[in-house]
């Protein structure tokens, strides 16, 4: 503005020269000039806000890492924790398991060489497939195990509890139903195993019955009987029950 106002004044002095106004007067005019020369207008300033604070991209991407890394871990914790208890659950199962065979094993017929009293017993002398198969539901057995003990009975002695084959050539030294073989050693040892007196307590049918669920272990293995093996029960089997 100052240089603006020296070349206003150089042309109003040279205008005073022309026209004759005193130069006091003229001296005025820059003041005046000063006076009415327009301000720059300038809007008021609104006030400054706080620039919104924002998350970089960066700091973002850091987080979501963070979040994912702990989520794995606890997932990996989790399937940790579900095999872990998978196992504990299948030791538990098989040692239940275990023990429920022991007690069987323990107790291998619930009335072994008893009575069951909704199956009279057969008459004194009575032999052959009903007399079989009345002795065997007399000790309690009944269902699958009942069928096959009957048709490996029959295949062994016809339902004879009197039946015995002393072949020592085949190495045979059997008595009754089931003919339970006391050959050699093995005499001695079932004697006291299976709580005899002597070999003729065989003879006896509910006798023969509770030796034999007791080899079978329940009639569960029917290894030790030949006809099994053989399958020459197999007929018994299809033909049950007798008639």
């Amino acid at each position: 503005m100052r240089n603006s106002s020296v070349g206003l004044w150089a042309v109003l002095a040279m205008a005073i020269c022309l026209v004759g106004i005193p130069v006091s007067h003229a001296e005025n005019m820059d003041q005046v000039l000063n006076d009415h020369t327009p301000s720059q207008t300038v809007a008021p300033t609104e006030a400054a806000q706080p620039a919104p604070t924002v998350a970089t991209a960066s700091g973002t991407a850091s987080t979501n890492a963070a979040w994912a890394a702990i989520m794995n871990r606890l997932t990996n914790i989790f399937n940790r924790l579900t095999n872990i208890m998978a196992r504990l659950k299948k030791i538990l199962d098989d040692r239940a398991e275990a023990a429920e065979e022991a007690k069987k094993k323990a107790t291998p017929n619930p009335n072994p060489g008893g009575s069951n009293p909704s199956v009279p017993a057969p008459a004194a002398g009575a032999k052959g497939a009903k007399a079989l198969h009345s002795w065997l539901q007399n000790a309690g057995l009944s269902g699958e195990k009942l069928r096959v003990a009957y048709a490996v009975g029959m295949a062994e002695s016809g339902g004879n509890p009197r039946a015995f084959n002393g072949n020592a050539n085949t190495g045979d030294k059997s008595y009754g139903l089931f003919q339970i073989n006391m050959i050699g050693s093995l005499g001695p040892a079932r004697l006291k195993q299976y709580n005899l007196k002597s070999y003729d307590d065989l003879f006896d049918p509910m006798t023969n019955i509770r030796v034999m669920i007791k080899m079978s272990n329940n009639c569960t293995n029917w290894q030790p009987w030949s006809a099994y093996k053989n399958g020459s029960y197999r007929k018994f089997y299809n033909s049950y029950p007798p008639k």
